[in-house]
C-alpha cells in the first residue's frame, strides 16, 4: 500500500469514528421547561422529564446573588432644598432647607456624600409557573438554566 492509500485509510476511519459518535451520542440541546417547584428547585421539561435540583446549573438570570457595587460621592453635588412653612414660636414665614423628609428640622441645610462600596441582594430567584430555557450538556445529565421566557413582572420579586 502506498502511503497516500495508508493516509486515505486512516482518514476513512476516523470520520466513521466521527460520525459514530455524532449518530450516538448526545450532543447539546436547548429544551424549555416549567418551574414546579421552589424548595428544592424543579423543572419539568415534559411529562417523562422533571429536573431535579441536583441536575440544574443556574446563572445569574436565574438566581438571587449578590454584588458589590462602588460609588464615589461628589462633595460638589447640588443640594436638593425646599420652601417650608415654619412657625416655632419664634418666626412665622418661609425658610429654604436642604435635604428630604417631612419634619422641617430634616431640611437642616448640609452636604454629604456617600462614597465607598456597598452588597447589593438581585433578586432574580426563580418562581413556580415560570418558563424557562434550558441547555442539556453533551453527554451529562446536567442542565444549565439559561433565562426565562419572560421577564419576571413587576412585584412578582
Amino acid at each position: 500500500m502506498s502511503d497516500d492509500a495508508d493516509v486515505r485509510a486512516i482518514f476513512s476511519v476516523i470520520q466513521k469514528i466521527a460520525g459514530n459518535v455524532l449518530k450516538d451520542g448526545k450532543l447539546s440541546d436547548v429544551l424549555f421547561g416549567t418551574v414546579t417547584n421552589t424548595t428544592p428547585l424543579r423543572v419539568r421539561v415534559n411529562q417523562k422529564l422533571e429536573l431535579e435540583e441536583s441536575q440544574l446549573i443556574l446563572t445569574n438570570a436565574v438566581r438571587d446573588y449578590e454584588v458589590k457595587l462602588t460609588t464615589k460621592g461628589d462633595d460638589n453635588e447640588p443640594t436638593v432644598t425646599t420652601t417650608q412653612p415654619v412657625n416655632d414660636g419664634h418666626y412665622t414665614g418661609t425658610a429654604v432647607y436642604a435635604g428630604g423628609g417631612a419634619d422641617p428640622t430634616a431640611f437642616m441645610v448640609h452636604n454629604h456624600s456617600y462614597s465607598g462600596d456597598k452588597w447589593f441582594k438581585v433578586n432574580l430567584a426563580l418562581k413556580v409557573g415560570e418558563k424557562v430555557i434550558l441547555l442539556r450538556c453533551a453527554g451529562a445529565q446536567s442542565y444549565v438554566v439559561l433565562d426565562r421566557v419572560e421577564a419576571p413582572k413587576k412585584g412578582a420579586m
